[in-house]
């Protein structure tokens, strides 16, 4: 546990992959057969939210990672809940696309530089054991999410809850980057593993 700021994204994306990615993917298809249009609607936020996530990958790749990877990374989760607030709203299909795009490229830029960070930091012989750890962290609410997207949505409403869960996201996520250890500097190079 000596590289803090990992552990602490690895919880982060566990919690925002079962609050928010798991009930967009259960419950973004129901509304957008419901209010936008069908499958082709829901095909449209797919595509925006992938383009925008190859878009992010792209122009993070070419620029210069920042030497506080960790908070760089953290600023980025309350903007990767445009989706789900732009569907939870009832917003029109260009507006959730929009959102989505905005989304994906957050996505797209957190990833490669937590990838960079998580490359730089971790000393080689344990970076493939703290990669699969995180891996496994970061998705583990993934199935959680899915189970109770359907439910909570069936007791409070798809909107309110994706707005709901949207919301909670957002601001946890602005006050997670509040966290002394998410400013942790990268540029200490190799640190221990697990």
């Amino acid at each position: 546990m000596r590289i803090r700021w990992l552990w602490l994204l690895t919880g982060q994306w566990l919690v925002f992959s079962m609050l928010t990615l798991a009930p967009v993917t259960v419950l973004g298809p129901a509304l957008a057969q419901r209010y936008l249009g069908g499958a082709a609607a829901w095909g449209v936020i797919s595509a925006s939210l992938a383009l925008g996530a190859v878009g992010g990958q792209f122009g993070a790749g070419r620029i210069r990672p920042p030497t506080r990877p960790g908070l760089a990374v953290a600023v980025l989760m309350p903007v990767m809940t445009a989706e789900a607030l732009a569907l939870g709203l009832g917003a029109p299909l260009a507006a959730v696309a929009a959102a989505a795009v905005v989304t994906g490229l957050a996505m797209g830029v957190q990833t490669v530089f937590f990838a960079t960070a998580v490359q730089a930091s971790v000393r080689p012989d344990v970076l493939a054991r703290v990669a699969a750890i995180d891996l496994l962290g970061s998705e583990g609410g993934q199935p959680v999410g899915y189970a109770l997207a359907g439910p909570a949505a069936a007791a409070v409403g798809a909107h309110a809850f994706l707005t709901g869960s949207a919301v909670i996201m957002a601001v946890a996520g602005a006050a997670f980057t509040l966290v002394p250890a998410l400013r942790a500097d990268a540029s200490a190079g190799p640190q221990g593993g697990v």
